[in-house]
Parts: C-alpha cells; structure tokens; sequence
C-alpha cells in the first residue's frame, strides 16, 4: 500500500509528464512549421495556374502568412526556444511549490504530534473560519499561516522551504549546487512573471553566475532549464526522503521521483 506521502510525489510526477509532453508537442510543431514553405508555394502556383483570380489572391495572402510563420519558427528554432522554456520554466517553479505544500499538509495531517511543536503550536487563525474547513483544509491553512508569519516568500531559494519544514521538526541539510540552483530557479521564475523576462538588479545581484546586466532579456537555455528542473527533482526528492525516513516509511511505498525526458538534451 502506498504511503500518503506518495500523494505529493504522484501529483508532482504527473505534471512533470505533462508539461513534457506538451513542451515538445510545441518544440516538434514549431519545427514542423519551419518545412510548410514548399507545400504552401506549390498549392499557390496550382492556384495561379488553374484558379480565378479570387482564388490566387487569397492564396498569396495564405502563402505571405506561411512565410512569415516559418521565419519566425526559424528563429524560435535557432534560439533553443527560450520562451517555451521560460515559460514551462515558471510553471514548475509553481508545481515545485505546491508538492511542497502538499507534503507539509500531508505532515501535520498524519501526524498529530507535530501540532504540538512551539512554532505550530502558536499559530492563530479564527476559530469561526477554521471549523467550517474540513481536517485537510485546516491543516493547509496552519501551513498557510506557518509560511507567513516566518515571512518564507521573502527568503531565498531553498531558504522558502526550509524554514517551514524546519518548524515542522524536518531540518536537512542542503548542498551548495543544490542551494544555488533553486535559488536562480526563484530568481529566474520571478523576472520571467513580474519582469517580462527583464533581468532586474536583484537578479543580478543574487545569481552573479549568469553574467546578466539590469535590464537585459533573460533567454532560458534548454540546458539551464533542464539543469534547474532537474535540481527541483531531487530537492524535492530529499524532502520526501527525510519524511520517510523519520516514519520508516519502506521505499518500495513512496514512487521515486524520476528525471522526466523534458530535463535531457534534444
């Protein structure tokens, strides 16, 4: 039987599988694109040769168009699709987030010894709004209340996590790499949803690695994003292990946390 721990790692996992499907859905349609030239300009000479001018005229605007797709596919192509990327980017920032909410849901869900703690324990939430919830709403709402009074939107990187597992009495420790990665993963995913995807001074501050200058266009590489996304994977991956490991929980019970294709070169 699966342990309820797994519930996060299922719900992760299957939008990992999504967003890769869907990201090289686009990346293989875009390329696609790229070869619709010569079809689109032998039906426009058909259409010159056999059919009225009407029909001539609307296939020239047709072919105009195809024309203009392609160079922009082109492009996209040439560029290593950094909005794609960017995109897909902030999206698992935001599934990383909520898995780990989950699994600190789940915590004070099946454990009612860690509502004890101090750092619990001394949370307030209104007693009208809190028993109209049912067991696992309450619990997110203490967890939604853990992470605002730590202020663990205003920490960096792993630091937003961390702080709230700490409370929950899940303290690890974090490599370097690993600490680093998630903290241009935050930075990254901030520019790219409340900058347009304009490096801005704390960026540039945070992650002098990435070489940007204020005011620069943050372009997402394929081998960044697959680096970021893959350290989102095993960071979370260590979360869930310090949770089995404190339940002795077997792992044959928690699905690991696989690599999902979207994370290895094209």
């Amino acid at each position: 039987m699966a342990h309820w721990s797994s519930e996060a790692v299922t719900r992760f996992r299957e939008y990992l599988d999504e967003t890769n499907e869907v990201l090289h859905l686009c990346i293989d349609g875009i390329r696609s694109i790229e070869h619709a030239v010569p079809l689109a300009e032998a039906v426009h000479n058909l259409a010159v040769i056999e059919g009225p001018a009407s029909v001539a005229a609307d296939s020239e605007r047709s072919l105009a168009q195809t024309r203009a797709r392609a160079s922009l596919a082109r492009r996209e192509v040439q560029a290593g699709f950094p909005l794609l990327h960017a995109h897909t980017l902030a999206g698992v920032w935001g599934s990383l987030e909520a898995a780990i909410e989950d699994l600190a849901v789940g915590i004070l869900e099946h454990d009612s010894t860690i509502r004890s703690r101090e750092a619990v324990a001394k949370i307030k939430i209104g007693l009208a709004e809190f028993e109209q919830l049912d067991q696992s709403d309450r619990m997110r709402t203490v967890i939604g209340e853990l992470q605002r009074t730590s202020r663990a939107d205003q920490r960096l990187g792993v630091g937003a996590f961390e702080v709230v597992f700490a409370a929950l009495g899940f303290s690890g420790s974090v490599s370097e790499d690993v600490r680093r990665n998630v903290l241009e993963f935050q930075q990254l995913r901030h520019v790219i949803v409340h900058c347009g995807s304009i490096a801005d001074r704390r960026l540039v501050s945070r992650c002098p690695w990435l070489e940007l200058r204020p005011g620069q266009k943050v372009r997402i590489t394929h081998a960044q994003f697959a680096r970021l996304v893959a350290t989102a994977i095993h960071y979370f991956a260590d979360l869930v292990e310090r949770v089995r490991e404190k339940y002795g929980i077997p792992k044959s019970q928690v699905p690991p946390e696989e690599e999902p294709p979207a994370t290895k070169a094209n």
